[in-house]
Order: structure tokens, then sequence, then C-alpha cells
């Protein structure tokens, strides 16, 4: 997911017990772009729920005739 500070991955384990979320930086030369997208985040029920969202359309090439 792209910030100001760069792009990051998000790695989440859970267990029926914990949840584990870990957070890194991808090296620029990893960075994959998968277009435009938007990301909202909501604190519901106790938890974040994230929501990404891409603009498919942005990022595939649309065919011409």
């Amino acid at each position: 997911m792209e910030s100001r500070h760069g792009a990051f991955r998000v790695d989440v384990t859970e267990t029926s017990t914990e949840r584990s979320v870990k957070v890194s930086t991808i090296p620029t030369s990893q960075q994959v772009s998968k277009g435009s997208g938007k990301i909202k985040a909501k604190y519901t029920g106790g938890r974040w729920v994230i929501d990404i969202e891409f603009d498919e359309s942005s990022s595939s090439p649309s065919p011409s005739y």
C-alpha cells in the first residue's frame, strides 16, 4: 500500500487466541504499481476493518479497435 513514506507490506497472522500484524517496508526495486486506489479504514466492533479498492480500469490496458 502506498503512503507518503513509501510502500509497505502488511502481514496479518491470526490464530484463535491472538493476532499479530507485521508491517515491513518494501524496497523500491520490489514495488509493484497497482494503479490508483483508495484505502478506507474504520473501527467497528473493537477491531479495525481496512478496505482497499483498486481502480482496475486505470492500471489495465484498454483494447483499441
